[in-house]
């Protein structure tokens, strides 16, 4: 029954990566722990490995559908690697009560800014702010994604909608490489090499990760079609009432 669920868990995320480019650890790290009995922890980083192969997998379409910003991605990834590779390695110093409250932080803060209305003129005729918007951003969502599991979508889809970096069609795509890239990152601080199994590795559960991918792939596909035909509009309610939701429910663990 437990592992039923987690498919059911398994094809929403792989909807909200497509779609909204959340990523999937946003729904992974609050909702798992109600399924099995599993550490915070070992939640982060089995959802980082499996929102890895699911972005992966994502941007192989994307790629193939020119849907991804690789202009804005290239300013992202150096960053967006090291500072995810940093947080992933300092994970055991932070206690979970810290970890959790970062979430719902950055989830608040998120959908505040998301439905903020700037002035952002300036930002679009000065290539060098630009610039360091995506890197400083790079930094800031690459940490939080190897501290938490959570970062790249959260942060970077409101600030590419916000500032109007890519077209609203590519936001999602180019999101889902960036967060790609910072799971990686972090895979490499959360695996043990030298003892693999299909049970585990080092913190991370590749069963329950099988578990979610396979209804994950699937479900992707329908959020990569609804992807061009969703209005920003939509878009913006659609995350914000999923971070809000979410948030609640991590103040309530």
């Amino acid at each position: 029954m437990e592992f039923l669920l987690i498919a059911f868990l398994g094809m929403a995320i792989g909807v909200s990566s497509a779609l909204l480019g959340l990523g999937g650890n946003i729904l992974i790290v609050p909702l798992l722990p109600l399924f099995i009995d599993i550490p915070l922890k070992e939640t982060i980083a089995t959802g980082i490995l499996t929102v890895f192969f699911l972005t992966l997998f994502n941007c192989y379409f994307f790629f193939k559908s020119k849907l991804i910003d690789f202009k804005v991605g290239l300013k992202l990834i150096l960053p967006t690697f090291i500072f995810s590779f940093i947080g992933a390695k300092y994970t055991n110093y932070f206690s979970e009560s810290f970890i959790t409250y970062s979430l719902v932080i950055i989830m608040v803060l998120m959908i505040i800014r998301l439905n903020t209305k700037l002035n952002f003129s300036s930002l679009e005729s000065d290539s060098s702010k630009e610039s360091f918007v995506l890197v400083f951003s790079g930094m800031i969502s690459g940490f939080l994604a190897g501290l938490t599991g959570v970062g790249n979508g959260v942060i970077l889809g409101p600030i590419l909608l916000g500032f109007k970096l890519v077209d609203d069609k590519k936001v999602s795509p180019t999101i889902n490489f960036m967060i790609m890239i910072a799971c990686l990152s972090a895979t490499f601080n959360n695996l043990d090499f030298s003892n693999i199994s299909l049970e585990r590795s080092g913190l991370v559960r590749i069963d329950v990760a099988l578990y979610i991918l396979f209804p994950a792939f699937i479900s992707s596909f329908f959020g990569r079609r609804m992807n061009t035909n969703i209005s920003k509009k939509m878009r913006r309610l659609l995350v914000s009432v999923t971070l809000i939701g979410l948030s609640l429910k991590l103040l309530l663990l």
